[in-house]
C-alpha cells in the first residue's frame, strides 16, 4: 500500500490548524441552531438559519475561489480566521447586552442580528474549505492525494465529534455565552499557530513535483534546498478575512458543511501579507521539462514553473520574475486579470467532459440534502434532550473519523467517479430507511452509516477535481462548484421548513396521513418530518440511478482514468 508522499509535515500542520478552526465554527453553527430551536420551538426559524447559511455559501463560493487562486493561501486562511474571530466578538457583545426574553421570540430583531453575525463568521471558514484541497494538490504527490483527502475527512470527523459533544453541553449550561467565549479563545490560538507554520514559497507543478522516490509518511518538514523552499518572511500576515465552515461539511444536521457529500455540503465551508511576493527562480537543474496537467499533450513546462502553493505568487508573477519560465496556456486563462473571471472558469469546466454534469448532479443532491439541513435537528430534538442529541452526534461522528481513516488506508480505487455515485445510492437508501420507525436507535444506525461513507464521497469529488482541473484554476473551480452546488440547498431549506410546519406535520398529526398510515407509521410532528425524509430518499435514489446510466458519467470516468 503506497503511503502519503510529498511535503507531509506541512500538510499535517495545516490539517491540525484547520481542525481547530473547524471545531470552533461547527460549535457555533450547532449551538446557534440548538439555541434558536430551544428558545423559540420554531422549525421555521431553524430552517431559515440553514437557508441563510446556504445562501451566503452560494453567493461567496466563486469569490472565495478567486481569492484563493490570486492570493497566498496561508494568508487567506489567516484572514478567514480573523473575520470569524471579529464577528464572534461582536456577537458576544450583542448577546450580553440583550435581555434573554427577546431571544424567545422567533421574530426578534436581536435574535436574527445574532444569527447573521454568527453566520458571517462561520461562512468565513469556507475559504479553508476551498484552499485546503488546492494545497493538497501542490503538497502531496498525485498517487497518494486520495489518502490525504481521506485524512481531511478524518479531521472533519474529529471536529464533528468534539463539536457535537461540547455544543449541546455548552448550550445547556449557559446558552450562547460559553459557546462564544470558547470560540474566541480557540480562534486566537489557531491564528497564533498558523503564523508559525512555514509553508513552502515555491513548489513545482502539483503532479510533477514529486519523483517516485519522494519522501513518504512521515516526511521531513521542508526540504533544505533553498531553491525549493526559501524561508518565508518572519512577519506574519495580517488578518481580516472570510471563511466559512468549513470545511468541510457539517453532519447532515443543521451544521455547515463545508459541503454535503457529492452533493452534500459540509460545510458545509472554509489574503496573505506576502501576496505579491516573488519567489526566487528555481535552480537550473530543477528545470527539466515535464508535462503540464491542464495543457495539451504537446505542451510542456519547466518543473519549477508550475502551480505554486501557500505564499507563492501567481503564474504570471512567476513568469515576470524569471523570463526563462514559460507558463503553458490554461483554458480561459487569457481572461484572467486577477479578478473573479467567471467566464474563464466556466470554460475550464466545460473543457472537461462530464464535469459540468457532475456539478449539476451534486447541485441536485444538495437540493434534496437541504431537507437534512432544515429538519434533522428538529427531528432529533423531538425525541431526546439537547444534551443527549449533542452526545449522540459525538458518537456518530466517530463514523466520519473511521470513514476518513479507511479512505487514507485503502484509497478510492481506479475510478472515483463511479464510487461517488455508488456512495450516493447508499446515502439515499439510508435516508429512506431510518425514518420508518420513530426510534432514536433507527436514527442513530442510519446516521452512522451515512457518516461512515461521507468521507469517501468528499474525497472522491476532491480527487476528481484535483486531477482533471489545472492547478492554477482549482481555487476558482472549487469555489464555482461550491456556489452552484450550494445554490440549490437554500431553496429547499427555505421551502421545506414551512411545508413541514404547515403541511406535513398537520398531515401526520390529525390529518389524512394520520388516518391512512398512522396505525403503522405513527402520528405526530416527528412522523411528519419522517415522511419528508422518506420522500427525499426516494427522489435521490431515482436521480442517482439515472446518473449512473448517463453519457456524461461515462465521459468523466474515461477522462479521469486516461488523464496523464
Amino acid at each position: 500500500m503506497p503511503v502519503i508522499q510529498g511535503h507531509v509535515r506541512v500538510f499535517y500542520q495545516l490539517l491540525v490548524n484547520t481542525l481547530l478552526v473547524s471545531v470552533t465554527n461547527f460549535t457555533v453553527w450547532f449551538a446557534i441552531t440548538f439555541y434558536t430551536y430551544l428558545e423559540t420551538r420554531s422549525v421555521f426559524a431553524t430552517g431559515v438559519i440553514s437557508g441563510i447559511f446556504l445562501v451566503m455559501t452560494a453567493l461567496t463560493g466563486i469569490w472565495f475561489g478567486s481569492l484563493v487562486d490570486h492570493h497566498p493561501k496561508k494568508t487567506m486562511m489567516q484572514i478567514s480566521a480573523g473575520i470569524s474571530l471579529t464577528t464572534y466578538v461582536l456577537a458576544l457583545v450583542l448577546y450580553q447586552l440583550t435581555p434573554r426574553e427577546q431571544f424567545r421570540d422567533p421574530a426578534s430583531v436581536p435574535l436574527w442580528g445574532l444569527i447573521v453575525l454568527l453566520m458571517v463568521g462561520v461562512i468565513a471558514g469556507n475559504i479553508r474549505t476551498i484552499a485546503l484541497p488546492t494545497m493538497v494538490t501542490a503538497l502531496i504527490a498525485e498517487g497518494t492525494r486520495d489518502r490525504a483527502n481521506g485524512l481531511v475527512g478524518t479531521a472533519s470527523g474529529v471536529s464533528f465529534l468534539v463539536t457535537s459533544v461540547i455544543s449541546g453541553l455548552l448550550v445547556a449550561l449557559g446558552g450562547m455565552l460559553w459557546v462564544l467565549v470558547t470560540g474566541i479563545v480557540v480562534l486566537a490560538l489557531a491564528l497564533t499557530h498558523l503564523a508559525l507554520v512555514r509553508v513552502p514559497t515555491s513548489l513545482t507543478t502539483a503532479s510533477d513535483a514529486f519523483p517516485a522516490d519522494a519522501p513518504s509518511f512521515p516526511a521531513p518538514a521542508i526540504t533544505a534546498d533553498p531553491a525549493l523552499a526559501p524561508p518565508i518572511s518572519a512577519a506574519p500576515a495580517s488578518t481580516p478575512p472570510i471563511s466559512a465552515a468549513p470545511a468541510p461539511a457539517p453532519p447532515i444536521s443543521a451544521a455547515p458543511a463545508p459541503a454535503p457529500p457529492a452533493g452534500a455540503p459540509a460545510v458545509p465551508a472554509r489574503i496573505e501579507a506576502a501576496a505579491g511576493a516573488t519567489p526566487p527562480p528555481a535552480a537550473p537543474q530543477d528545470r527539466a521539462a515535464v508535462p503540464n496537467p491542464g495543457a495539451s499533450a504537446a505542451t510542456t513546462a519547466p518543473a519549477g514553473a508550475g502551480a505554486q502553493l501557500g505564499t507563492e505568487a501567481s503564474a504570471s508573477q512567476r513568469a515576470d520574475a524569471d523570463p526563462r519560465v514559460k507558463i503553458p496556456p490554461v483554458p480561459g486563462a487569457e481572461a484572467n486579470s486577477g479578478g473573479i473571471d467567471l467566464r474563464g472558469t466556466m470554460r475550464v469546466i466545460a473543457g472537461v467532459p462530464g464535469l459540468t454534469a457532475l456539478i449539476i448532479f451534486s447541485a441536485f443532491n444538495n437540493l434534496l440534502g437541504g431537507v437534512f439541513m432544515a429538519l434533522l435537528d428538529a427531528y432529533g430534538l423531538s425525541m431526546m434532550s439537547v444534551q443527549g442529541w449533542g452526545l449522540l452526534w459525538g458518537v456518530l461522528s466517530t463514523g466520519f473519523i473511521v470513514g476518513g481513516l479507511l479512505v487514507s488506508r485503502t484509497g478510492l480505487g481506479h475510478n472515483p467517479v463511479r464510487l461517488l455515485l455508488l456512495i450516493n445510492i447508499v446515502c439515499w437508501t439510508v435516508t429512506l430507511l431510518f425514518p420508518l420507525r420513530a426510534s432514536i436507535i433507527w436514527l442513530a444506525i442510519g446516521l452512522y452509516a451515512y457518516m461512515l461513507v461521507v468521507p469517501y464521497a468528499e474525497a472522491a469529488e476532491q480527487t476528481i477535481l484535483q486531477k482533471v482541473v489545472p492547478y492554477e484554476r482549482q481555487g476558482r473551480v472549487f469555489g464555482f462548484a461550491q456556489s452552484v452546488e450550494q445554490a440549490a440547498s437554500p431553496l429547499t431549506a427555505f421551502l421545506i421548513s414551512p411545508l413541514a410546519q404547515f403541511v406535513f406535520i398537520p398531515f401526520m398529526t390529525d390529518g389524512a396521513g394520520a388516518r391512512l398510515i398512522g396505525s403503522w407509521f405513527g402520528t405526530g410532528a416527528a412522523r411528519g418530518l419522517a415522511l419528508v425524509f422518506m420522500i427525499t430518499g426516494v427522489a435521490g435514489l431515482i436521480v442517482t440511478a439515472v446518473a449512473l446510466r448517463s453519457r456524461p458519467y461515462r465521459r468523466l470516468s474515461t477522462r479521469y482514468t486516461t488523464a496523464a
